[in-house]
């Protein structure tokens, strides 16, 4: 059986609800209550709930690193892969990587160290995208991959 990645834990992060924090910070700009008294009854940070309402920070704003790859050259990787795995093509995690630090290369984006992406980017997209999973190319043969290729494109 695989091992099953784990981050480390570093205290505290984002103990609260999404729906507690936009119903404090309607209450604080509506006049209802302080910053204190929602923090206190929503079971919010003050210092938290207080950049939400001051504008520091948006209500939609994730907490955590922005994604190195935008959502949509990330869906056009995953949709690359399933096309390719449709037709027999298999690609192992190594090439995967590989491919992706190549796109980036072209389109001159920065944030991978070394150019190609880490186990930890891997692991974050199988985390995003669970219908990816590794499979262990196979050699395809002429034929088949004819009869693929035709089938997929009827």
């Amino acid at each position: 059986m695989p091992k099953q990645y784990l981050a480390k834990k570093k205290g505290k992060y984002v103990q609260h609800k999404y729906e507690h924090m936009e119903e404090a910070v309607r209450a604080v700009k509506d006049g209802e209550m302080s910053v204190r008294l929602a923090a206190e009854r929503y079971g919010l940070p003050k210092s938290t709930l207080y950049d939400r309402v001051s504008g520091r920070f948006n209500l939609e704003t994730k907490p955590g690193r922005k994604p190195v790859l935008d959502i949509t050259t990330e869906n056009q990787i995953i949709n690359s892969v399933t096309e390719n795995a449709e037709k027999g093509f298999g690609l192992s995690r190594q090439q995967l990587l590989t491919r992706a630090g190549i796109l980036c290369k072209r389109a001159n984006i920065s944030g991978f160290c070394n150019v190609t992406p880490s186990k930890h980017w891997w692991y974050g997209l199988k985390r995003r995208h669970p219908e990816i999973g590794l499979r262990k190319p196979e050699k395809l043969g002429t034929q088949r991959s004819w009869i693929y290729h035709n089938r997929a494109k009827s």
